[in-house]
């Protein structure tokens, strides 16, 4: 059995990550950014160990989990959130797997643009979208690509500017004025920004776990919730 330190205690994914964890043996403990959290509570969590806010301080977030590894004797360090994968994927620590692709697949991954492009490519439906590189934007040509109502996103939900990061929101956008004000009050650090087709319906997932090339598990689900609701 093996020691696993599990992040982001404050997360449902964490709770359930420890459960399933605790459940077939191994040993866990989590980190948090406060003492009270979600997945601390769990009866099988070994430990709560407060961290700095990988959002804010990546660099000192990923030097705790190292510490946290080696008072432990961890074998393997598990991202929950994509903040704290960024910290630990610059940064990893000695000694400790991490279930993870290397750090530039991973930004890769995370760029929504760079994912709605690839899959266009092999031949999946994506929703029509057009990339806002700066507030200086035309705003009646994008209107002509994309029809409102439209949802507005970060091509990176989390980014930032050296080394600190921020977690960028989705917005409905239902007329050009609403349009107008949020690409105008955005952050630097958000663009560029994505408009995009609002696609209605039931929102669904199709996950595959692949390990060396092979499919190990698969999973699909039908979301009860949204967020924004």
């Amino acid at each position: 059995m093996a020691t696993i330190i599990v992040t982001d205690a404050e997360q449902r994914a964490a709770l359930a990550a420890v459960r399933s964890l605790g459940r077939a043996g191994h040993t866990v403990h989590v980190t948090a950014r406060e003492r009270t959290a979600l997945a601390g509570a769990s009866r099988w969590c070994a430990s709560t160990t407060v961290v700095p806010d990988p959002m804010r301080d990546p660099e000192r977030n990923a030097e705790a989990h190292s510490a946290l590894a080696d008072r432990v004797g961890a074998h393997v360090l598990l991202p929950i959130g994509e903040a704290s994968a960024m910290a630990l994927l610059s940064c990893p620590p000695a000694g400790i797997a991490m279930p993870m692709p290397e750090e530039t697949v991973f930004r890769r991954l995370c760029d929504k643009a760079a994912v709605l492009e690839a899959a266009s490519r092999v031949g999946l439906r994506v929703p029509a979208q057009c990339v806002l590189e700066s507030p200086e934007i035309d705003h009646t040509a994008l209107l002509q690509v994309v029809q409102l109502p439209a949802i507005l996103k970060p091509s990176r939900s989390v980014s930032g500017p050296n080394g600190a990061q921020v977690k960028m929101p989705v917005h409905y956008v239902n007329d050009a004025e609403t349009l107008r004000s949020l690409v105008r009050e955005a952050p630097a650090a958000a663009f560029p920004l994505l408009l995009q087709e609002r696609a209605a319906g039931a929102g669904l997932g199709v996950f595959h776990l692949l390990w060396e090339g092979r499919e190990v598990a698969r999973f699909a689900h039908r979301r009860l919730r949204e967020k924004p609701p």
